[in-house]
Parts: structure tokens; sequence; C-alpha cells
């Protein structure tokens, strides 16, 4: 899994890429550089290299996560990097599902959690199982920071046989 940030330079680009843990010993971030020129034609124009100690990462450098991986997805955005957990209160398939938006700040590696499952619920108050999965963005909606979470439910009609089915619900980034 992977959360991108940018950094132009010249003509060339350079992406500060985290490879995050999914299981295992480690639960810390791992950089890598990944530079290429901004017309690349073929892979073996991209180069890649540590980058343990850029400056751009601020505390996300060497950040220990202390949880084993994300349900598939992390994003930053500002000087936050969002990802998707399971603390244990959500369906564990697979890729499916999270309960929790936990939010890392670039600033100083302090951390917040955003329940997921509230919300959802309030949103799918007729299913008995609705749920965050898959993937995220972060967007700001009337000046709000808020997740616009893929989300899976299932159908309480008798149409659908109980079928899940996915939307895409905005959850504020402030605590629900």
């Amino acid at each position: 899994m992977l959360w991108l940030h940018l950094v132009s330079r010249g003509v060339a680009v350079t992406e500060l890429v985290a490879l995050v843990p999914n299981q295992g010993p480690t639960t810390v971030l791992n950089w890598v550089n990944v530079t290429y020129p901004s017309d690349v034609a073929s892979c073996d124009e991209v180069s890649f290299s540590p980058a343990d100690g850029a400056a751009a990462l601020g505390a996300w450098d060497g950040l220990d996560l202390k949880v084993n991986g994300f349900k598939l997805t992390g994003k930053n955005y500002g000087k936050n990097l969002y990802g998707y957990l399971n603390t244990g209160r959500a369906a564990d398939d697979g890729s499916c599902c999270a309960d929790t938006m936990r939010i890392w700040s670039q600033v100083d590696g302090s951390t917040r959690d955003i329940d997921l499952v509230a919300p959802l619920a309030a949103v799918f108050n007729r299913s008995s199982w609705a749920f965050a999965t898959h993937t995220f963005d972060i967007v700001e909606i009337d000046g709000v920071v808020a997740a616009l979470c893929m989300a899976q439910f299932e159908e309480d009609g008798a149409e659908l046989n109980k079928a899940k089915v996915d939307a895409i619900v905005a959850v504020s980034m402030v605590r629900y």
C-alpha cells in the first residue's frame, strides 16, 4: 500500500512513497524516493532510493504506526496522514472493513481517531451491516475536511436478497 507525496525538482519528479507494513514484526513506515523525468516513457527511467531523513517527511520519517498496516488505503492531505483501521468493531473480510480513520500529524506525529461506525450506521439505519471499505479520498467541503468513504452495506429489501452494495459517504474528520 502506498501514500504519495509529490515533490517537484526541475524537469524530474520525485515522489515520496510510503511502503506500509501489512503484517509481520515491524509497524514502521518505510519511505522511498521514486524519481522519474516529467515526460517518462519507460520504467527504465524510474529510480528508487531510501528517503530516510527527508525533511519533507517531518514526523512521518520513521513513523511507527503501532498497528499492522491498514485496511487497504491511506492518504495524505495537508499536514496529516489518514488511514483506515479495523480495531475489531467491523467485519474482517480481506479488504473489508474499517471502523476507524486514524490521523497522524506530520508536525509532531500525534494521532487522533475518527469513528466510522456511528456515521455509517446513521446513514444506513435500516441495514444491520454497513462498513467503510476499500478506499477513501480526503476533500474539503464548505471549509471542513471530510473523507469520501467507499462504504458497503447490506440492502435490507427483499428485492435484492440482502445483497451487499456500495455507496460513497462523506464523513467529517472532526470528531463525530
